[in-house]
């Protein structure tokens, strides 16, 4: 086999596995990769020059398809500048294949060009890597070959998914000769591995059956997860058929499950000294991931539950509340099917009562704050979120966004943010990802600062015409204004909040975008009335609010909200 063989079977191996996407950055080390990709066939290949939104694109991608993802770059700093979405991706839960050209071992540190240590690039914000060797005459090598790479598939999609990284040395030459006539090769050797459904015995249920039925008052809460139509399905029986209350997370995708207390978040944060005490549990249930909401996360660490099950996949032993007493290593999806099917819970009825009373309280508390026709960064959040058309995808960015959707709350659409590691840097890349394997409306709700960040997200040739970009334009980092030491300093301004001065219409100017500003209420009215209609571009509606002001309307906000409950 011809030492430009040897990589073009990777490509033959991703699509016998069943990889469906390539992201390819532009580079000459990663050559033979790249022309592989390019002329298979069965994979379908995106041209991105920005390795960090490219990673970021693939993020996306794999978030919305829940399938493996390949991401491809050459070798030096354009591998560390997949990172911050390697991270993500791993702490998300998101499949991804990454692959980088690299020069062979012997001409790193010896001042060649274009050279780092590529070896475990991602160190501990990766499942695995990998390292193939540099000479590809030996049949070991064809062999190692093969093993690897399926096994690397394997791993991004066994539990818990994540990203796994396969460096690839290379010497010259990297392209095929001129009108060179070239077929892929003799099929690879295909590897498959058959991943572990984790169950509980007869006597692990009941004894999990046996505390369950002792607690009167049970609380299930749900964190940061993928839309998962099933595990809905799932869930929204089983609260039914038992009575219990959730707290969703706006990023767990079951705010419109049965009995989901919408608005915790306030809740939570307007309780009376006596109502910690009330609405304490005597047993809770969580999974998912991460909680956007701090008062949860103070409230359950103070009121701690007797008992607490976390029910996860995750080797890594979760205990966000500092409560938990049983790690449950089964999938959500199968502990509540098989807990509804083995009983039923003698919940207090008034337990669950209480919980959607007073959440029909602050319901009807933030429709009439609403009301007043106010142009604030809330009210503007709950016109947004209330016009984005159902069955459609949300994509929250990080800073205030996402803050303002829990607290407001979010239903019957599918609902995304880049939780794992909570930055603001790829929020538009992502949603762009999320675009290509959709055509469903994709709207990304986002911050100014963070839009700019990311703004090569457009820089490329295959923007989606199903994307529509709401922009907070507060003019800087507004959540430091927001925040307990941050908003006292003096350098709050100048080194926190940024005072950037900018507008987007260059951003939609230079990239073909439909552009509306609106600095008053009727302006968004009339904006609204044609932003999220289906048409031929996509659109940035860029909405200007008074930064200064997000600290108050939030008070004034929660005030208004936790008064007389």
């Amino acid at each position: 086999m011809a030492q430009l063989d040897y990589v073009y079977q990777i490509a033959e191996i991703c699509a016998a596995l069943g990889i469906e996407n390539a992201i390819i950055c532009p580079g000459s080390r990663s050559a033979p990769l790249t022309i592989s990709f390019v002329r298979h066939p069965k994979i379908k290949t995106h041209l991105i020059f920005d390795e960090r939104s490219a990673a970021y694109i693939a993020l996306g991608m794999a978030q919305k398809s829940k399938k493996t993802v390949v991401l491809i770059c050459t070798s030096g700093t354009a591998a560390l500048n997949f990172a911050p979405a390697v991270a993500e991706a791993y702490w998300q839960q998101i499949p991804l294949l990454v692959l980088t050209g690299d020069r062979p071992a012997e001409w790193i540190g010896q001042g060649d060009g274009q050279t780092i240590n590529q070896n475990n690039i991602y160190a501990q914000n990766c499942k695995a890597s990998y390292l193939l060797p540099t000479d590809k005459h030996h049949t070991d090598s064809i062999w190692m070959l093969e093993r690897t790479v399926c096994e690397a598939i394997f791993k991004t999609t066994s539990q818990p998914l994540g990203p796994v990284h396969i460096n690839v040395p290379a010497r010259e030459p990297f392209y095929p000769k001129k009108d060179e006539d070239y077929s892929f090769g003799d099929q690879p050797r295909i590897l498959k591995g058959v991943a572990v459904q984790y169950t509980l015995q007869k006597e692990q249920w009941e004894e999990i059956i046996c505390l369950i039925l002792d607690n009167k008052k049970v609380l299930v809460v749900a964190g940061h997860q993928l839309p998962d139509s099933h595990l809905f399905t799932i869930i929204d029986s089983f609260l039914e058929n038992n009575n219990l209350p959730l707290l969703a997370d706006v990023n767990s995708n079951l705010m419109g499950a049965t009995n989901a207390v919408l608005h915790y978040d306030l809740l939570i944060s307007s309780f009376s000294e006596i109502q910690k005490i009330e609405f304490q549990p005597d047993l809770l249930i969580s999974f998912g991931n991460e909680f956007v909401s701090k008062a949860l996360k103070q409230y359950s660490r103070k009121s701690k539950p007797k008992w607490h099950l976390h029910i996860s996949e995750n080797d890594n032993w979760i205990d966000t509340f500092q409560s938990v007493t049983h790690f449950i290593k089964v999938s959500p999806a199968y502990f509540f099917t098989e807990l509804g099917n083995k009983t039923r819970l003698s919940n207090d009825k008034k337990y669950t009562a209480k919980w959607l009373d007073m959440n029909s309280l602050i319901a009807s508390k933030v429709e009439e704050y609403h009301f007043k026709n106010a142009y604030n960064e809330l009210s503007i959040s709950q016109r947004i979120l209330k016009n984005i058309p159902e069955n459609s995808v949300v994509h929250l960015s990080n800073s205030l966004p996402v803050r303002y959707a829990n607290l407001l709350g979010i239903q019957h659409k599918e609902v995304y943010c880049n939780r794992g590691t909570s930055g603001i840097d790829g929020c538009v890349s992502t949603a762009v990802g999320s675009a290509l394997q959709t055509e469903q409306l994709v709207t990304l709700f986002i911050g100014d600062v963070a839009f700019l960040y990311d703004r090569n997200a457009f820089w490329h040739n295959e923007l989606s015409s199903n994307l529509r970009f709401v922009v907070i334009n507060n003019g800087g980092g507004q959540i430091f204004r927001t925040i307990e030491g941050a908003k006292d300093q003096p350098e709050l301004d100048a080194f926190f909040v940024g005072n950037q001065k900018r507008d987007m219409q260059f951003i939609a100017k230079e990239n073909g975008l439909e552009y509306t500003k609106v600095e008053q209420l009727e302006g968004l009215k009339n904006a609204l009335t044609s932003f999220f209609k289906i048409d031929n571009r996509s659109k940035i509606l860029e909405i200007i609010t008074d930064g200064k002001e997000a600290l108050n309307t939030i008070q004034d906000f929660k005030e208004f909200v936790s008064s007389n409950n």
